[in-house]
């Protein structure tokens, strides 16, 4: 009920009550005319009616507007600065049954705030774990590895990728493998987009069983590096890409290790 309609209802019981001891008052006037002891009567009455009319509108207003005022801000208090508040039942039964009631309530938001604070803190933990597992992972790796979300920017990388991508110690102009950086800074964004499209054709075309989608090139780093890249997609929840990985080998290693092995072997046939 909204307060104007409350204060008309107030306004109504008192006149109703107003009105009935007055009416009751006059008819006893004009019959104490014929009696004086029906003069005071009357006037015993009116004062009686006048008292349970002001007694009626005081309980009515503490009831529904005093009490519920209360229950409001105990309420928004609850909500706001203060969750462990708790209204102090009073007052009519309905309005103590309405106060139990938003304590139950305010029990079981702190309870829910308190396990989603739990939920939180494990997650991050959870994330923490994983994030350090997948970085002494990413450490015992020869590769390079790279994660970066669609835009370039690098996410996450390891000590091979930066080895195989940082330019010249001495050469600050020479781009650098940092978090937050472009990976087109020190691979060839011609390369990362087209191997791309090759993956993004790929999920459109791949079997549902099929488990892994992954494409390779060959480029040159910003460093002059010959790599062999491969590309493996980062796909949301929904199939979605997100970002993807590059795993890097170079090039050039891989052949100054077989000119090594294919020296050893000559050396050994000669004796």
């Amino acid at each position: 009920m909204k307060r104007s309609q409350i204060s008309k209802l107030v306004g109504v019981v008192a006149l109703t009550a107003l009105a009935t001891g007055l009416g009751a008052g006059w008819l006893l006037a004009q019959a104490a005319q014929q009696n004086g002891a029906l003069w005071w009567l009357g006037v015993a009455v009116v004062l009686a009616a006048l008292i349970i009319a002001a007694a009626t509108v005081q309980r009515f207003v503490r009831a529904f507007v005093w009490d519920v005022r209360r229950l409001i801000d105990a309420g928004r208090l609850m909500l706001t600065v203060h969750p462990e508040h708790r209204v102090q039942p009073g007052g009519p039964p309905d309005v103590q049954e309405m106060a139990a009631l938003l304590n139950q309530f305010a029990e079981r938001l702190d309870q829910l705030q308190k396990e989603r604070v739990e939920a939180a803190r494990q997650a991050r933990a959870d994330v923490e774990q994983e994030r350090a597992m997948l970085a002494t992972l990413l450490a015992e790796l020869t590769e390079g590895v790279l994660v970066c979300n669609l835009d370039g920017q690098i996410l996450l990388y390891n000590r091979s990728a930066r080895r195989l991508l940082d330019g010249s110690p001495g050469d600050a102009a020479q781009p650098f493998v940092g978090l937050g950086r472009s990976v087109f800074g020190v691979i060839d964004r011609n390369a990362i987009v087209h191997a791309l499209e090759q993956v993004h054709s790929l999920l459109q075309r791949r079997n549902p069983d099929e488990q892994t989608v992954m494409t390779s090139f060959v480029t040159a780093a910003a460093n002059g590096r010959l790599l062999r890249t491969r590309l493996a997609p980062l796909l949301e929840a929904d199939g979605s890409l997100r970002g993807y990985i590059l795993t890097l080998q170079d090039v050039g290693e891989g052949i100054e290790r077989s000119l090594r092995r294919d020296a050893l072997l000559q050396t050994l046939t000669e004796r």
